[in-house]
């Protein structure tokens, strides 16, 4: 099943920090080259000015944006805990990200900083039998949705297949198919997470339940999810879904908000209305607006 849209979206982060004050006495780089540290075969440290550093850091959006001394893209599960462990005993603000996709008016006050990488933890199973999916801390929508569509799956969504979905989870995940399945957290089964003291813990409803219970939907600073499960559903329509996006110049502004008002309290389960005003930063002016409609039949 593909999903194709021009639409982009505001995504919650992901990530657990410590404090945004770096701490000057530290020299990250030597730090994180000790030979001590004993980081696993795979595990990749880089720093500024370098295409691997740019590689780990480079966001979808540059507004109020954190910057780093360093980053580490960890091999395996060890490693991301050693790096919070490591960080948090020396008081080095880090983040960690997936799709590095999502952005909030406070990421900016962490600069220099430590990124935690999880480009390594892109992957995917299905469980066919049970209908469930497991994904890594930074799979996409876009990474698994056709082969979910190709065992007769769907799922819900956010508005676009780019950011990560896990960061859409930890942000609840508002999409195109709230109406019928409710929001992405609600699909979540269980979770691998690191937490602030560097422990890999499973989380459930009946495991660290009050830990699952905030990370479905406010989980943005619970721990670094490294592995998520969620609950899949049956193909509706055989899949087939209609997307329409409607343009609206800046002229026509009132129309614009004429069409989304005239939703209020009477839109149906199954269409999901995506609404977007994009601003140009170099005519320093709103260049139109946009609001895709998707439409999933339900049978009968």
């Amino acid at each position: 099943m593909q999903i194709k849209t021009t639409i982009l979206a505001l995504i919650g982060l992901w990530a657990i920090s410590v404090p945004a004050a770096t701490n000057n006495s530290i020299d990250i780089r030597s730090l994180l080259s000790q030979r001590s540290n004993n980081w696993s075969q795979g595990t990749i440290i880089s720093f500024p000015n370098s295409t691997t550093f740019d590689n780990s850091t480079t966001r979808w959006s540059t507004y109020d944006a954190p910057s780093y001394l360093a980053a580490i893209s960890p091999a395996n599960e060890a490693d991301v805990a050693k790096t919070v462990r490591l960080a948090s005993s020396h008081r080095i603000p880090f983040l960690a990200t997936g799709g590095r996709h999502g952005y909030t008016t406070t990421l900016g006050d962490l600069q220099g900083g430590l990124a935690i990488d999880l480009s390594q933890f892109k992957s995917y199973s299905i469980d066919r039998a049970a209908g469930t999916l497991t994904v890594g801390g930074a799979t996409t929508l876009g990474d698994f949705q056709d082969a979910l569509y190709e065992a007769g799956y769907m799922i819900q969504t956010a508005s676009i297949s780019c950011p990560g979905y896990v960061g859409v989870t930890v942000g609840s995940g508002v999409g195109r198919f709230t109406g019928l399945f409710g929001l992405v957290a609600d699909a979540l089964i269980s979770a691998r997470l690191v937490t602030a003291e560097g422990r890999i813990i499973h989380v459930s409803r009946r495991q660290n339940a009050d830990l699952f219970w905030g990370l479905r939907g406010a989980g943005a600073n619970l721990g670094v999810v490294v592995s998520a499960t969620y609950q899949a559903h049956k193909l509706v329509n055989q899949g087939q879904i209609l997307n329409a996006d409607l343009i609206f110049p800046a002229n026509q502004s009132k129309e614009y908000f004429d069409v989304l008002q005239s939703f209020i309290g009477k839109m149906p389960a199954k269409l999901a209305v995506v609404s977007l005003i994009v601003f140009d930063p170099v005519a320093q002016a709103v260049s139109w607006g946009s609001i895709s409609f998707t439409w999933l039949q339900i049978p009968g």
